[in-house]
């Protein structure tokens, strides 16, 4: 069984120098089960606890937690062990918690936790920052997928695209939690990912935001799947749903804390040229995309859907990174700017064809931002080719090969 190496490998490297370890990432990427493999492959003595089965539980003190361990788990803290925390986000205070723990000195078992981001985002405090390595647990890349299907990945650029096109589109059809690839026909994988759905909206949804407003959620939810790429307005979605400003921007901040969409704002300098504060959303699961749009037919003809992969590699290349969208006045658009920590930029226009093609509004753009822009991207199907914008470097690369090459 594939379980998700390269995730096992950098958590040894770090455990080796750190204390609390958290993994964040939406339900079903495969926390649980990398804690579990963790605990059969480390020497030391492991204990696992699942906190969702002390949901609610009150651990006033550090020695409250301390005996509970001691007397409950007979797990000692004092000795150079592992302590597995699942779902620690249904502890009362998790943050005052492990800080206490990190703060002892005298405590030497290395802690690994898991939790969502509704508790990175409200509960995971400035004490914390220096404290703890944090990793984000991801849906299967389509690198990681090639792994997992085909074992092979290296040199991806000189294999025939004819020989991995069907692995392209099984997975821009279905993108890949764990279960969905583990799913053998058509049916299962649907089933899978309606499984997901279900859980989420039971564990996440009915926690965090009224049960009576399931109804709201799901049109604003499916308005999105139908919006991809597009800027949204929130005045338009209360037009046409009818439902309230405070309950979409309710909605929306719940999706982006559950790791299922993500927002793209617009790219600009000067205030006076160019416009747009609304955002885009991108999907960061195209199998959730395709099921709540209900189609899971070929999607290399499905621009959104290119667009939207595309979208995905780019926000896994670096946390740190900020990614745009570009819309003038004129209507010049961009697909994306990519805005690196070094404050230089990278234009993306997203095409499915293999027409090495300048798009005209590359010129345009770089005669406005010369001095920031590092180099051009198009993607293509599958065509590699490289060409000059003034003196700027102008690449042509497969959209499966944006994570990989830059």
């Amino acid at each position: 069984m594939f379980y998700r190496k390269s995730y096992l490998n950098q958590i040894k490297k770090d455990l080796e120098k750190e204390k609390l370890l958290l993994l964040i990432g939406s339900r079903q990427v495969w926390k649980t089960t990398i804690l579990n493999i963790l605990e059969k492959e480390l020497e030391w003595k492991k204990m696992y606890i699942n906190l969702e089965d002390y949901f609610g539980k009150i651990f006033e003190t550090k020695n409250e937690f301390i005996s509970f361990l001691e007397f409950e788990k007979w797990f000692n803290l004092y000795n150079n062990w592992y302590l597995f925390l699942d779902e620690v986000q249904y502890l009362k205070n998790p943050e005052s918690l492990l800080k206490s723990l990190y703060d002892d000195k005298k405590i030497k078992t290395k802690i690994i936790t898991t939790g969502s981001r509704f508790w990175e985002q409200k509960k995971l405090g400035s004490s914390l920052v220096w404290r703890w390595k944090i990793i984000f647990i991801k849906t299967f890349s389509f690198l990681e997928f090639l792994e997992f299907k085909w074992k092979k990945t290296k040199n991806l650029e000189k294999i025939d695209f004819d020989f991995i096109k069907h692995y392209l589109q099984e997975y821009l059809i279905y993108w890949w939690y764990p279960n969905v690839i583990l799913a053998n026909t058509k049916e299962e994988k649907i089933r899978e990912i309606k499984k997901i759905i279900d859980r989420f909206i039971e564990k996440d949804f009915m926690y965090f935001i009224k049960s009576n407003d399931l109804i709201d959620f799901k049109r604003v939810f499916q308005y999105l799947a139908l919006n991809i790429g597009n800027i949204i307005k929130i005045w338009k979605i209360t037009s046409i749903l009818n439902i309230s400003e405070y309950k979409i921007r309710q909605f929306l901040k719940f999706l982006l804390d559950s790791y299922l969409i993500k927002e793209i704002p617009p790219f600009y300098t000067d205030k006076s040229k160019e416009y747009n504060s609304q955002n885009e959303f991108m999907f960061l699961d195209l199998g959730l995309l395709n099921y709540i749009k209900w189609s899971f037919d070929n999607h290399f003809s499905d621009w959104k859907i290119i667009e939207n992969f595309v979208a995905i590699q780019l926000f896994d290349l670096n946390r740190e990174n900020k990614l745009h969208y570009y819309n003038r006045i004129n209507w010049s658009e961009i697909d994306f700017i990519l805005e690196r920590l070094d404050t230089k930029i990278i234009p993306i226009e997203v095409k499915s064809w293999n027409k090495v093609v300048k798009p005209k509004v590359f010129n345009l753009f770089e005669k406005n931002y010369c001095e920031k822009i590092d180099k051009f991207i198009v993607t293509t199907r599958n065509k590699i080719d490289s060409s000059k914008i003034w003196n700027k470097c102008l690449e042509f690369l497969p959209n499966y090969l944006i994570e990989k090459k830059l």
